[in-house]
């Protein structure tokens, strides 16, 4: 068994940023890194089995529904989110902001508890 990274990637392949070991507190190596779930503060929970742990990768990304780029999240980028909500001629993964295939109520929520907020 050899020491395993954790690759956050652009949808194109491009690396963005790597992780060799968790930065909440626990020490060593991944692993056998093979469970991953986004957060929606953005942080990265890794299920590191052979570790028999659950560590969580803290700002892993930062999660912007900024959509018009007006500097903040405003009605207009819920709006953007609602408009999509159960259309699949309308689907556009860049809405579908808990990635599950279907735009819905949780998407159109999520953006919501971002109001006012702008993107770093």
């Amino acid at each position: 068994m050899g020491d395993s990274q954790i690759k956050l990637l652009t949808p194109a392949g491009a690396l963005l940023r790597s992780w060799s070991e968790p930065n909440d507190g626990h020490t060593g190596s991944f692993w056998s890194p093979l469970g991953l779930t986004l957060l929606p503060s953005g942080d990265l929970l890794v299920a590191d089995t052979y570790n028999g742990r659950v560590v969580r990768i803290i700002g892993a990304v930062t999660l912007c529904y900024d959509f018009n780029s007006s500097g903040l999240v405003d009605v207009n980028d819920i709006q953007a989110v609602a408009q999509r909500w159960y259309d699949p001629g309308l689907y556009d993964a860049r809405y579908d902001v808990i990635p599950d295939g279907v735009i819905d109520v949780v998407d159109v929520m999520t953006v919501a508890a971002a109001w006012n907020l702008g993107c770093a």
